[in-house]
């Protein structure tokens, strides 16, 4: 048991290495088999652009619940235009710039499908770091208005 078993075909040598993990990371490891199979890696390990996404409720509840800059990435006069909340028009274009006037601890960005969202999310988060918590709305404005028809 924590060990790792590693063997190089090119040479024919096998090594052994004896893992343990750090202080900070014991409390990551799941307790059993079922929260294992649970765990959300892309987020714990925040290895791809999509682990930056929420989806509507998750959005429809930071809203509600949490101090949050909302960002709309699209161009000044795309359609649909959005009225249910508030947030700020800042193109993607200009969001590296404007970066410094976002206050809060947690930043939601949003677009027409979601593709431009998630590229400034990775902006922001190049930017920020772990100082703010970023997120792009999955699917965009246009899949928020679906599921909240006026």
């Amino acid at each position: 048991m924590n060990r790792l078993l590693t063997f190089n075909a090119l040479n024919n040598q096998v090594y052994e290495l004896a893992l343990s993990p750090g202080v900070e990371t014991i409390a990551l490891i799941p307790a059993n088999e079922l929260l294992f199979k649970q765990m959300n890696y892309e987020w714990l390990c925040g290895l791809s652009p999509s682990s930056f996404e929420i989806d509507g409720d998750d959005f429809d509840r930071m809203l509600e619940y949490e101090a949050v800059d909302v960002i709309d990435v699209r161009e000044l006069d795309e359609l649909p235009f959005v009225h249910e909340f508030n947030h700020q028009k800042i193109p993607l274009k200009q969001i590296e710039n404007a970066a410094a006037g976002m206050k809060s601890d947690s930043v939601i960005v949003f677009c027409q499908s979601g593709k431009r969202s998630k590229q400034a999310a990775t902006i922001l988060s190049g930017i920020f770091g772990p100082a703010k918590k970023v997120y792009s709305l999955k699917g965009g404005i246009e899949n928020w208005k679906k599921q909240h028809p006026a």
